[in-house]
């Protein structure tokens, strides 16, 4: 009875140790399922995650491949108004400089054209020769000068008569 007792008693205590072991190996699989899982959940999340970034990307790679084919489309266009508008504002350039020196010209002829009326009645006096007075006006409309220094008569002459001092001065010299 005593040897049962204790084959009994060491067959329970291996049960019972059976029953712990395998309920450790059960708690075991369940935590590395679980890690596995856990593990596994991180690394497709990742590999979502990149998959997701790579289709963003391409997507912005296109976007930008597209804006840059409508910047270069639009520079294109530009550098063709560019061109388009340069020749105008070139002949426009040149009216400008053709019309200032125009205006030039004008001055002077104005200034030559009193500087003659001044003269004209000088020139009118009896007693005056014919070839002097187209000789005189030849030479005031030869010279286009503003100063009166290239006058024939010199500067001094010419502001005497300006002011209707000068009685000694005749075109008929």
């Amino acid at each position: 009875m005593l040897r049962d007792d204790l084959e009994l008693r060491r067959k329970q205590e291996i049960h019972e140790i059976e029953e712990r072991k395998n309920s450790h190996i059960n708690e075991l699989m369940k935590k590395h399922e679980r890690a596995f899982a856990e593990i596994k959940n991180y690394y497709n999340d990742i590999t979502h995650n990149n998959l997701d970034l790579i289709k963003t990307l391409k997507e912005d790679v296109a976007e930008m491949k597209k804006r840059e084919a409508q910047n270069e489309k639009l520079m294109y266009e530009i550098a063709q108004e560019n061109k388009r508008l340069s020749e105008p504002l070139t002949k426009a350039l040149k009216e400008v400089e053709a019309l200032r020196h125009a205006v030039a010209n004008y001055d002077k002829d104005k200034l030559s054209l009193a500087q003659t009326k001044v003269r004209l009645p000088c020139c009118q006096r009896p007693g005056c020769k014919p070839g002097a007075v187209g000789k005189l006006l030849q030479s005031s409309s030869g010279s286009r000068s503003n100063s009166s220094s290239s006058l024939p008569w010199g500067p001094a002459i010419c502001s005497r008569m300006r002011n209707g001092t000068d009685s000694s001065h005749h075109c008929c010299r």
